[in-house]
């Protein structure tokens, strides 16, 4: 949220001294550069920690809400023999 708003900020001062829909499309791709930079940042600093966060390579169960399809139809339904 924070890289959101920085970017955002960045791109707005830089295209106010074009106009106005300059400063709106720079402040979208200031958005945009401010959101990858603190997704990279927060990767780097997961990947640095010395316990792994727990859920990072779970795989889903058929009871998880992103199992495949075929899980989910595979699964017993109740009153089906």
């Amino acid at each position: 949220m924070i890289g959101m708003s920085v970017g955002g900020w960045i791109g707005w001062w830089l295209g106010a001294f074009v106009g106005t829909m300059t400063a709106f499309m720079l402040s979208v791709v200031g958005t945009a550069v401010g959101v990858y930079a603190v997704r990279r940042m927060v990767a780097g600093v997961a990947d640095a920690l010395p316990i792994a966060p727990a859920r990072r390579n779970h795989k889903p169960s058929a009871h998880s809400a992103t199992a495949p399809a075929h899980a989910v139809a595979d699964r017993p339904r109740p009153g089906n023999p």
